[in-house]
This record gives C-alpha cells, structure tokens and sequence, in this order.
C-alpha cells in the first residue's frame, strides 16, 4: 500500500492498481468494518477516483463488494494497524 495522503482520520492510498480512500479511527467501533477502526472505505479500479469505477464501498455499513477477492483483507491489514498510518 502506497499513502499517498493523510488527513486527520482520512487516508487516501493505492494498492494493486487500486486507489482507495478510508476513515480511521484511533478505536475500533461497531460501525467499522469487522466492527474495526475503518468506518468509511471506498476502493475504484486505477490509479485516481473514478466514481464509474468504483468497486468497493462502506459507510457505516456495506454498500456494495465487487472488489477483487482478497484486496480488501489485505488493505484492512494495513488500515487496522495500531499507530499513525504511514
């Protein structure tokens, strides 16, 4: 996982072809995915946003999976972390 940017909880990153944008909080939460820190994450196909492309998204709750099968458990790897994300 490339971060390409941080600020306060968000983190904006790039993986396997990937770009991803994610809300992490310092606690786990029953609204984080797998009840984690991450309550938002939205994954697009490429290098950029792209709202057409979008694969994976989570507010609070799952919107839609079409993500490539293990790209989310290996992101949610790096995002559960404990510490600054870097």
């Amino acid at each position: 996982m490339k971060v390409i940017e941080t600020e306060r909880e968000f983190v904006i990153f790039t993986i396997d072809g990937h770009w991803g944008m994610a809300k992490v909080y310092d606690l786990p939460s029953e609204f984080g995915i797998n009840k984690g820190r991450v309550s938002k994450l939205s994954i697009v196909k490429g290098e950029k946003w792209d709202a057409s492309k979008e694969v994976y998204s989570y507010e609070r709750g799952l919107d839609f999976d079409n993500s490539p099968k293990g790209l989310l458990d290996k992101i949610l790897k790096q995002l559960e972390k404990k510490g600054p994300i870097t």
